[in-house]
Order: C-alpha cells, then sequence, then structure tokens
C-alpha cells in the first residue's frame, strides 16, 4: 500500500503579517514593562540606611558603642568622654538625641565603675536640658536607671523650690474702718493712733463746738444774748460756719478716711513682710539612703535641703 504523505500548510501572506504584528506588539509591551519592573525592584537613595559621615558625631558614637558592647570599657570610655567634651563645646551642632544616647552610655559606665557622683554629674547635663527625658530599663542596666530617676527627682526638686509661693493676704480686720485712730492702736501701733486719734478729736470738737455755738447765736436781735445787730448775725454766723465748723467737719473726714487707708496699708506691708525670703538654720531629719541628717535652710514657706555629708564621700552605691 503506498504511502500517501501530508504536505505542509502553507503559509499565507495574511498569517505571516499576523505573526509579525503579534511580534512587535510583545516587543513593545515588554519595553514599557522591564524598565518600571527594574524601577521598582531597585531601591531608591532614600531607602538605604546611609552609614555616618566619617569623623562624624554619629561615627563617633557608633564607634564608642562597639568598643563598648565587645567589653572594652576603659576604650569606650575615653571615646565617650571625647563625645561629652565635644558636645560641651558646640552644644547647638550636635543632635540632641545622639548626645542624650552618648551621655547615658557614659554615665553608665561610670556607674559600673563605681563612680555614682560623676556619673549624676553627666545625666544631669541630659535633664538640665530636658527633664521629659527617659530611659529604658530594658536597655539599660537598673541602677543606671534608678541613679538617672534619683537626678531627675533632684533637678525637679530643685525646680519647684525655686518657684515663690504665691503671696496670700487676707483682708484687712473692721477695725481697720473704726475712727479716732482706733485702727492703729488695735494693731499695737501707738504712735500713728495718737496722731490720727488726737487729730480727729481736736477737728471734732472744734465742728460740734462751732455748731452748738451757731444754734446760740444765730437767732434774732431782740433779746440776742450777745447782743448782736441784724447785721453782725448774719456776717458772723456765716464767717464761724464756712470758716470753722465745715473746714473742721472736712478735715474730720478727711483723717478719719486717711486712717482707714494707712491701717490697711500697714496691715498689707505687715503680711509680706512676713511672707518675704528669710534664712533660717535648721537640722532636717535624716531622708538620705544612708541616714545621714539634713542640714537645711528656711526660705520663705518652702525648705530647700543641704545635704550634711562632705562632698567627697561616695554616694551609697544602689543595687
Amino acid at each position: 500500500m503506498a504511502h500517501r504523505f501530508r504536505q505542509p500548510p502553507r503559509t499565507t501572506p495574511f498569517r505571516l503579517w499576523r505573526h509579525v504584528g503579534l511580534a512587535v506588539l510583545g516587543m513593545g509591551i515588554a519595553r514599557v514593562l522591564l524598565p518600571t519592573t527594574a524601577a521598582a525592584q531597585s531601591p531608591t537613595p532614600g531607602d538605604a540606611t546611609e552609614a555616618p559621615a566619617e569623623g562624624s558625631f554619629a561615627a563617633e558614637l557608633e564607634e564608642a558603642k562597639a568598643l563598648y558592647f565587645q567589653g572594652d570599657l576603659d576604650q569606650s570610655l575615653l571615646v565617650f568622654q571625647g563625645l561629652q567634651l565635644r558636645y560641651a563645646q558646640a552644644p547647638e551642632v550636635v543632635p540632641f538625641d545622639e548626645a542624650v544616647e552618648a551621655l547615658t552610655y557614659l554615665g553608665e559606665i561610670l556607674v559600673k565603675r563605681g563612680d555614682d557622683d560623676e556619673a549624676s554629674r553627666v545625666f544631669r547635663t541630659i535633664l538640665e536640658q530636658d527633664l521629659e527625658v527617659r530611659i529604658s530599663p530594658y536597655h539599660h542596666p537598673a541602677d543606671v536607671v534608678f541613679v538617672f530617676n534619683r537626678v531627675r527627682e533632684q533637678i525637679a526638686a530643685e525646680r519647684a523650690a525655686e518657684v515663690p509661693e504665691e503671696l496670700v493676704i487676707p483682708p484687712a480686720p473692721a477695725t481697720s474702718y473704726l475712727p479716732l485712730g482706733l485702727p492703729q492702736f488695735a494693731r499695737g501701733r501707738v504712735g500713728p493712733g495718737v496722731l490720727y486719734g488726737g487729730g480727729q478729736v481736736l477737728l471734732g470738737s472744734v465742728a460740734v463746738g462751732t455748731y452748738l455755738h451757731l444754734r446760740v447765736v444765730n437767732r434774732p436781735t431782740a433779746g440776742h444774748p450777745l447782743g448782736w445787730t441784724d447785721e453782725q448775725v448774719v456776717r458772723r454766723t456765716q464767717s464761724r460756719r464756712y470758716g470753722v465748723q465745715w473746714p473742721a467737719t472736712i478735715g474730720f473726714y478727711a483723717l478719719w478716711m486717711a486712717s482707714a487707708v494707712e491701717a490697711r496699708g500697714a496691715w498689707r506691708r505687715t503680711h509680706q513682710d512676713e511672707g518675704r525670703a528669710r534664712v533660717v538654720p535648721m537640722i532636717l531629719p535624716p531622708d538620705q539612703p544612708n541616714g545621714s541628717p539634713v542640714v537645711g535652710l528656711f526660705w520663705g514657706a518652702r525648705p530647700r535641703a543641704v545635704s550634711a555629708q562632705p562632698a567627697s564621700d561616695p554616694s551609697p552605691t544602689h543595687p
């Protein structure tokens, strides 16, 4: 039986142009998508963590931390102290968070070496700038956190002691409005009491005496006790009323008002003097961890305590 071979299909011009079009379309799609995918996969300069510049504060900080984590306390201490000096010389050019990190590790090394006093001075540099700074107990030993928080409490107490208490002056007593120098006598101030009281008695006596005198002489001339004529009665009563009685009466009330104002002013000055700062030596109960007494200065209404132990004695080591 003769084998019949199948002829391959002919490629018509239509099919050829269709394949060419699909190839061109695929190349165009690939050209559009490939740069986009490559750009998405390539990291941007902002995403990559840039290493700190050599010689910068951050670079020296990383070097000091590396030495510290390797256990080289002496060498890391020197580097951290250099960072401390660098921050002290130009604090405005050093980021505060980097300075906090450097000084915190410096204080931590000092605490480990048993120098709590120097560590407290280092921590004070941080907390005097920002009292709200905290260090994590998960990243630093408990004794370091204790010293740090103790310094914060000391600074907070110092700042609270520096704020003056508002002076509250009670109202003046009712005796401040009495006449005849009684406000001054009630406060034991004899001199002003005699001045205001004597003046009011004199002026009041003149005013009352003139009033009674005018009641007697201001009458018709018939049977006048002093024998005045009508013209004399008018002229003399008017002159004595406006020239003696009224000025004496006005002077009496003016002196009364002056006495009340002076009494209120004296009351206010007395309480202001009592509220002014005064220094009184005193011994406060022991409140130090080692039970040492405290020498205090009583300043106004708040006691400000100063430790009585010598400055050379180291502070107690806390666990």
